[in-house]
């Protein structure tokens, strides 16, 4: 996250949580009743927030973006302790991370992907993009990196590319259309969607980047593009803030058509899915965390405003990382 340090980066938890503050030094800790989802929070000492966030699930770790300082950073979330702090060769603007092979993945504004080895402290490989970096997502499936990039030129078009995540070679590079803003897989048919930030143009790619499968023109208008997917629901999840009011679209993976529209209460910034019980957690300007399913199911209050969110699964624990300070918040999601 962005001006974060070892020193003051925080972990907050919910109530209930087995965890030790001496395990995480300077830190600030809160804590917040499981019924309700409201979390407190003691303000850390650090000049700027608003990082990144990625899981890895297998190994327990959240990596987290500094942007102000180029750094990433690596947190057990089961101790809170800080691993490791590694210096990135660029401004990150997107990260994600391979449960399976343990890779994480920093995507930079000069056009290049960053591989890093799954203690986060040696640079794998420096892959040069058609341009600078919007997104990242990875298929463990398939072992491969997908980024959306943006070009400087007139136009503004974009490119979709992939890379093999265990040779570190680009597989292949295809027009994105204009201002790609969010790429997600669907790890089960093994395919990737791609949101255009200004025309609300969505495009289905097979796995190999040789076709396009299926494309939606004006799905929907954004100025913060966010996108998932949950393979074992069958669903596609857009966020929109323009035009007023702001919604999640439902959309059915198999046929593309929309299965949905939910208002989020707020201006929405991110979104991450729950696998398991089919939910979408859609983190808001306001203040709030709302927990979506085939309706609004709770609205959770939090502190500060966040920036980013990502979902384990493993731990019903969802992970908020806040816009102006070095802190993240974790809270219990309830079946």
């Amino acid at each position: 996250m962005r001006g974060s340090r070892r020193r003051g980066l925080s972990l907050l938890v919910a109530a209930g949580a087995a965890v030790s503050a001496a395990a995480f030094p300077a830190s600030a800790w809160g804590a917040a009743p499981a019924a309700t989802g409201a979390v407190t929070r003691t303000p850390a000492a650090s000049p700027s927030g608003g990082g990144l966030l990625a899981l890895d699930t297998a190994r327990h770790v959240l990596w987290v973006t500094s942007p102000g300082r180029q750094q990433l950073l690596g947190v057990d979330t089961r101790t809170r302790r800080v691993l490791t702090v590694t210096e990135l060769g660029g401004r990150p603007r997107s990260i994600a991370a391979d449960p399976g092979i343990h890779r994480v993945y920093v995507g930079l504004a000069d056009g290049r992907l960053q591989v890093l080895a799954p203690n986060g402290r040696r640079t794998l490989a420096l892959v040069s993009l058609p341009g600078p970096v919007t997104a990242v997502a990875v298929d463990p499936g398939r072992h491969r990196v997908y980024a959306t990039t943006t070009s400087l030129t007139a136009g503004h078009v974009g490119a979709l590319t992939a890379v093999d995540d265990r040779s570190e070679h680009r597989i292949r590079s295809v027009s994105a259309g204009k201002d790609p803003g969010s790429v997600a897989v669907d790890t089960a048919r093994h395919t990737v969607w791609v949101l255009q930030q200004d025309t609300g143009r969505l495009t289905e790619f097979d796995g190999t980047l040789t076709a396009s499968t299926r494309v939606l023109d004006g799905a929907v208008h954004t100025t913060a593009p966010a996108l998932a997917v949950d393979p074992d629901g069958g669903r596609v999840y857009l966020l929109t803030d323009t035009p007023r009011p702001p919604v999640l679209i439902t959309l059915s993976s198999a046929v593309a058509g929309v299965a949905e529209v939910q208002r989020t209460g707020g201006i929405p910034v991110d979104l991450a899915v729950d696998p398991v019980e089919h939910r979408v957690l859609v983190a808001n300007r306001n203040r709030t965390v709302a927990v979506h399913g085939r309706s609004l199911l709770a609205t959770i209050q939090v502190r500060g405003v966040p920036e980013a969110i990502v979902y384990d699964p493993t731990t019903r624990t969802a992970y908020v990382s806040d816009a102006n300070t070095s802190t993240i918040r974790s809270f219990a999601i309830a079946p």
